[in-house]
């Protein structure tokens, strides 16, 4: 199940991100940022919680590698904050406030570098 959640935030987020800043939208910005705040509220965040609250249990199972769980929790800090900045990032478009030029740029390089290496990290478990 966190694996499930966690491949499911991480595609959920990369598509929002990817949605962003995107030229040539409908001249009404809520009616535009529709479909990605969807994305966002209905599944990205939902993904999100589910894969930090089975990863938060399975702490309990993890046998004294403490290096690799840190390792671990740093990938996962960076995504939670890469989600935290395309909420933010969702929010400023709705609302018709200028963005950094080409945010979706910098923020989908962020998000997918915290993505490989947080999905690395969980399938390069120690035994």
């Amino acid at each position: 199940m966190h694996l499930a959640a966690l491949v499911c935030w991480c595609g959920a987020l990369l598509g929002v991100v990817a949605a962003l800043g995107r030229p040539g939208g409908p001249p009404d910005t809520q009616e535009a940022a529709a479909p990605q705040r969807t994305l966002f509220l209905l599944m990205a965040t939902p993904a999100a919680l589910v894969a930090i609250a089975t990863g938060t249990g399975l702490f309990a199972l993890v046998d004294g590698t403490p290096t690799w769980l840190a390792a671990k929790l740093f990938a996962v800090t960076l995504l939670a904050t890469c989600h935290l900045l395309a909420g933010w990032a969702l929010h400023r478009e709705e609302h018709g406030e200028p963005l950094p030029s080409s945010p979706h740029l910098g923020l989908s390089a962020a998000t997918a570098s915290a993505m490989v290496g947080t999905l690395w990290l969980v399938l390069a478990k120690p035994a």
